[in-house]
């Protein structure tokens, strides 16, 4: 979905006829019933995905989530799928943090890492993570194993663009 399920539901609101969009918020809540309790349904990592995060974790660098999925999946997902405590900070989306592409989501994990956007890497498959990277001023890797193409990722002016996780290490100090 990229930019949230809000938008999602307005855009298939809109399409579906409802450009005055009078059903969103009926609409809305059904979905968040929904996906609250179907939010795992599919989910798992990408091939290479765990070799890289043990990887990451092996040389004690910090490894965060920020989801425009609504905080609490966002926390189930990735503590169903490696467990608890593996990340050093999971953000899903919160009423008082904006949604990507604003940058403020990365603030804030920013803030609680005692970081500076300078030294992170910021791995995204979609034009929003791209976007939301640059507005926080770091260094954006484009995904290709994900849900976009390399062209949303050039255009939206990724930094770099791997096509394996494993990749990333080349940008990460030892």
């Amino acid at each position: 979905m990229g930019d949230g399920a809000a938008n999602l539901i307005k855009r298939c609101l809109a399409a579906g006829g409802d450009a005055e969009l009078t059903h969103f918020d009926e609409a809305f809540a059904r979905y968040r019933e929904i996906f609250e309790d179907n939010c795992m349904h599919e989910v798992k990592p990408y091939d290479g995905i765990r070799e890289l995060l043990a990887e990451l974790k092996s040389r004690e660098l910090k490894i965060a989530v920020l989801s425009n999925k609504p905080h609490a999946e966002t926390i189930n997902v990735i503590e169903t799928l490696f467990g608890k405590g593996y990340f050093d900070i999971i953000q899903g989306q919160k009423p008082d943090v904006p949604i990507k592409p604003s940058p403020e989501g990365v603030f804030r994990i920013l803030e609680q890492l005692q970081m500076a956007a300078e030294e992170i890497l910021y791995l995204g498959d979609t034009c929003t993570d791209m976007q939301t990277g640059k507005s926080a001023g770091a260094f954006t890797i484009g995904a290709l194993w994900g849900f976009r193409d390399r062209q949303e990722l050039e255009e939206n002016h990724a930094d770099a663009i791997i096509s394996q996780p494993m990749e990333l290490l080349q940008y990460v100090g030892e």
